[in-house]
């Protein structure tokens, strides 16, 4: 990953002390799709997603046999996923250079191979941001749990559609809707931001041999960083 001269970096800093504009970025991060919706004034404006993978996966070698469009960075090397998925996060926010940055945090117990990679590209994601671009580790790298993304986007659901239909807990209530990929995309369509999934679709659409994957996971940024704009006190002491 690429350093930025110090001067540029202080510039960025300056940037971003003095914009009127309120900048926010949401980013659900990945090593299959990295999603990021940048928000100016509370109202998403841009987005972006980012994409690695691994050349020995059968999904991969059917790619290739098929001759789809490849998008984004494969190679077998889990150490050098992160690394791309972080220099292009990186580079993105230098240039929409946001005064905050939100992250997806880490489930809460998670374990496992895959845990740990997310956990790796979290880390790097985060100090990285803060080593190249000066955003300080307490106040502009903010992190929403999923939990909390998907309480927001389950309020934008129907009623009826926030619960589990004949389902119950222990204590007689309603269970809730966990919010699957679907319903994500239900609800980002609700707040009436729905153009930010144009031009992306589902990796097993047969659209997606031509046009970047991303559809799932975009809903998930833009919720992570709508949470933080909504509930900005819950963050900043």
């Amino acid at each position: 990953m690429k350093s930025f001269p110090r001067e540029l970096v202080r510039k960025l800093m300056r940037q971003r002390r003095k914009n009127s504009l309120e900048l926010v970025v949401g980013i659900d991060q990945s090593l299959t799709n990295t999603a990021c919706t940048l928000f100016t004034n509370g109202i998403p404006t841009d987005r972006a997603v980012f994409h690695t993978g691994c050349t020995n996966t059968k999904s991969y070698k059917e790619k290739i046999r098929r001759g789809d469009t490849i998008f984004g960075y494969f190679t077998d090397s889990h150490i050098a996923q992160v690394e791309y998925i972080t220099s292009q996060v990186v580079d993105k926010m230098a240039e929409w250079n946001p005064r905050e940055i939100c992250l997806e945090g880490l489930a809460f117990g998670a374990s496992g191979k895959v845990e740990r990679q997310l956990a790796g590209l979290y880390h790097s994601i985060f100090t990285s941001l803060h080593r190249e671009l000066g955003y300080c580790m307490f106040t502009q790298l903010i992190t929403v749990t999923p939990t909390q993304a998907k309480k927001l986007a389950r309020d934008q659901l129907p009623e009826e559609e926030r619960y589990l239909s004949g389902q119950w807990t222990t204590q007689g209530k309603p269970k809730l809707n966990p919010m699957k990929k679907p319903d994500m995309i239900k609800a980002l369509h609700a707040t009436g931001h729905g153009w930010i999934l144009d031009g992306y679709t589902r990796s097993s659409l047969v659209a997606s041999r031509k046009m970047e994957t991303g559809l799932e996971d975009l809903p998930d940024s833009y919720f992570i960083g709508k949470f933080f704009i909504d509930n900005r006190k819950l963050f900043i002491k």
